[in-house]
């Protein structure tokens, strides 16, 4: 199964849905009046050595419809890149708000791959808990031989 971590030693494990349903168990949070961004790295691990994991791909979803993801420009965003290194600000502004990212593969238990995720909330926002945004995990589960 893939499993998700905070950090690289693989002490901070992030909640993993046995659905696909995404992750979750990480906060963020702003100053309302100020808005802002934040950045988290998270790591993804194929922790069974009898499977590979091809054509992953994580996307952030708002399962209430709400537009939390994707409203873009100095709205709510959320946007992915994967990447071992801290992206740029040029790179991030490159990326479209909402949009997946592709991994590749995972083949045995020791594979991991970097996603970055880049939080941005708007100025003058009420104070809120916005619970409904995962990052969905899909990807072709392939038995080693």
């Amino acid at each position: 199964m893939l499993r998700f971590y905070s950090s690289l030693d693989l002490e901070d494990e992030i909640l993993t849905t046995e659905d696909s349903a995404g992750i979750g168990a990480f906060t963020v949070t702003f100053d309302g009046r100020l808005g802002g961004a934040q950045v988290h790295k998270f790591f993804i691990k194929n922790d069974d050595p009898t499977r590979t994991y091809t054509d992953i791909t994580v996307a952030p979803v708002d399962l209430s419809g709400s537009g939390y993801v994707d409203q873009g420009g100095e709205l709510w965003s959320w946007k992915l890149i994967a990447q071992d290194t801290p992206p740029s600000e040029g790179s991030w502004n490159s990326v479209v708000a909402g949009a997946s990212v592709v991994l590749g593969s995972l083949s045995d238990a020791s594979s991991m791959a970097s996603v970055w995720v880049r939080v941005h909330a708007p100025r003058h926002t009420p104070a809120q808990l916005v619970g409904s945004v995962v990052l969905r995990v899909t990807a072709k589960e392939v038995l080693n031989a």
